[in-house]
């Protein structure tokens, strides 16, 4: 067990708050607490394309799923690379885990030729853990080879965390950390 001391601990939720079912706001040493339960959350996502021939379309990818900061931040990085942005340096590392890193520089060198009827995309979403409607969301479209690189690292990382494609999981990067910290206080005279 870690040495983690919740600074909410010992907060009353008011009745009403507690009959809707929502922990916010809470009442604490005589103040009224307004937590922040935003969060980021990174996704690898695409869809299918319209048909644009009678031809039968090739097969499309569509999924959207989370995935760690890490590889979102890496599907970014190799998609400025292919753009013509960054330059490619096949002795820098593009993932912490060497052997990762190898097969990123592999496909780098050699790309495979893809064959989809699919756009991908990374997502990057500032939303509520419990709400419908992010506060704010970028949709990034990314080549293929970005795609499929991050899929892959995706599947060699085996976060169980991740297991669940599109399960809103808050992460513990610093950024979350951040916005879990951040809360409004009242102080309140009639508890």
């Amino acid at each position: 067990m870690s040495n983690f001391i919740d600074p909410y601990e010992g907060g009353k939720i008011p009745s009403l708050s507690e009959f809707l079912n929502n922990p916010n706001p809470f009442i604490k040493d005589g103040k009224i607490i307004y937590r922040n339960f935003n969060r980021l959350y990174y996704f690898l996502n695409s869809t299918s394309n319209t048909p644009t021939s009678n031809e039968p379309p090739p097969p499309s990818i569509v999924i959207n799923m989370q995935i760690s900061k890490t590889n979102f931040l890496i599907g970014l990085f190799i998609d400025e690379i292919q753009k013509g942005s960054i330059p490619y340096d096949e002795n820098s590392t593009l993932h912490p885990n060497s052997e990762y890193n190898n097969i990123i520089h592999k496909l780098l060198q050699s790309e495979p030729n893809f064959i989809s009827n699919s756009t991908p995309y990374l997502i990057l979403v500032l939303g509520n853990t419990n709400a419908i409607l992010p506060a704010y969301s970028e949709t990034i479209a990314i080549s293929p080879l970005s795609f499929y690189i991050v899929l892959i690292l995706h599947a060699l990382e085996n976060d169980p965390a991740l297991f669940f494609g599109n399960n809103s999981f808050a992460l513990s990067d610093p950024i979350n950390l951040d916005l879990a910290a951040q809360n409004i206080q009242f102080y309140c005279n009639n508890i």
